[in-house]
């Protein structure tokens, strides 16, 4: 009995047509590609040879200078508030003392709910995070003196 290798084009041919895995693996005549697959490949070929030329033109300093920039903004994001300092010992007295710790406070969960994984414990400091940012402004308003 003989036995056949099964080579990777009969296993990728088989996932396309189990017929045509069959013919590639069990008989001797292998053929020639027909017209259509082969212009497919000539038009591949253009293609491939189009963008790479067109990519290798784009690639002027201008470019890298903006890559260089992009990376740049990624490494330090202006977006990001300045971490403030942790209360210190001659805090504020009063309503601005309270203040000062509601936004230490917003901070300080801001900071550990993003290392957090997605999950039911970062959703729930997001919702504590959204009421601190609900109560700064009512604590604002506060008037000790009336």
């Amino acid at each position: 009995m003989q036995t056949k290798v099964i080579r990777a084009e009969v296993v990728s041919a088989y996932s396309q047509c189990p017929r045509k895995a069959f013919l590639l693996h069990c008989t001797q005549d292998r053929g020639t590609p027909n017209d259509y697959a082969r212009i497919l490949e000539e038009i591949t070929g253009a293609n491939r040879a189009s963008y790479l030329a067109t990519l290798q033109r784009t690639n002027t300093p201008k470019n890298q200078n903006l890559q260089r920039e992009f990376h740049l903004a990624r490494s330090q994001p202006r977006y990001l508030a300045p971490q403030p300092k942790a209360p210190s010992l001659s805090t504020r007295g009063g309503l601005d003392g309270v203040v000062d710790s509601l936004l230490f406070a917003q901070h300080s969960i801001e900071m550990f709910r993003r290392s957090l994984p997605n999950g039911a414990p970062k959703h729930r400091l997001d919702q504590l995070a959204n009421r601190l940012t609900k109560i700064l402004p009512e604590t604002r308003k506060l008037n000790l003196d009336g």
